[in-house]
């Protein structure tokens, strides 16, 4: 059974990720294009350039760790969601605290009927629902706190520090899980150490009607991603320390 919320929500980011073949200068139109639509719906928006915009178009197409680096982002400064373009590249990201799928979802149909009514797509190669979650040490304490076991011929490895990373396929989509730990990271001014589980729904369907493909697919999407994250991967004890609302 899946909970509706978690008090002690561990979620540090989500995101939603598309990569394609585009009309040349994509990264130079778009960012436009999509500031005015967005400054109807937010106030304090900022455009900053990334460290990609810097390198030449060449260089970055033959660079696999280049190809699809962001070189824009836009901000919202008293919200936590980020829309972020490259060449071939775009990802709308929510950090904590998460403003919750109803919310995320609307921003995701909003943006797909832009890209569709802009229409400087030539094919899609990826459609991705990224959730990221840092459980804290004090919650979870080592592998036998999840539905994952790990041995090395007679070692059982449980608290050692770990890097899994699994890709399955299930009827229509690809699941990318990675597991972590100990991780640390700085958020609230704060370090906190932890175990990330990071869960990616890429979508293996293509079509031409982009909007369409992405309303009939996106729920079924993240509800995969719950169910990775809630029924194949958290054991029941950790759910309740999470404190979970049914």
């Amino acid at each position: 059974m899946i909970p509706k919320k978690l008090k002690k929500d561990p979620l540090i980011e989500v995101l939603w990720e598309l990569r394609f073949e585009t009309e040349p200068n994509f990264a130079k139109i778009i960012p436009g294009i999509l500031f005015s639509r967005l400054k109807n719906k937010y106030s304090n928006l900022v455009i900053n350039k990334l460290p990609a915009e810097s390198i030449p178009a060449e260089i970055k197409e033959i660079d696999p760790n280049l190809r699809y680096a962001p070189s824009l982002r836009i901000e919202v400064m008293d919200i936590p969601l980020i829309w972020q373009v490259g060449e071939r590249v775009f990802t709308f990201n929510n950090k904590k605290p998460y403003l919750g799928w109803n919310r995320f979802v609307e921003e995701i149909k909003f943006l797909s009927g832009i890209f569709e009514e802009i229409n400087l797509f030539k094919s899609i190669e990826k459609i991705s629902l990224r959730y990221i979650d840092l459980i804290e040490k004090d919650i979870f304490h080592d592998l036998s706190d999840l539905k994952v076991s790990i041995n090395i011929d007679k070692w059982e490895v449980k608290d050692e520090k770990i890097s899994l990373l699994v890709e399955k396929f299930d009827g229509g989509f690809k699941n990318i899980i990675q597991v972590a730990r100990p991780m640390d990271i700085v958020m609230d001014n704060r370090q906190i150490s932890g175990t990330i589980i990071d869960i990616e729904v890429e979508l293996l369907e293509r079509g031409i009607l982009f909007n369409e493909l992405i309303n009939r697919n996106i729920d079924a999407m993240h509800y995969k991603a719950k169910e990775i994250f809630f029924d194949m991967i958290l054991k029941d004890s950790i759910i309740n320390k999470l404190e979970p609302e049914w």
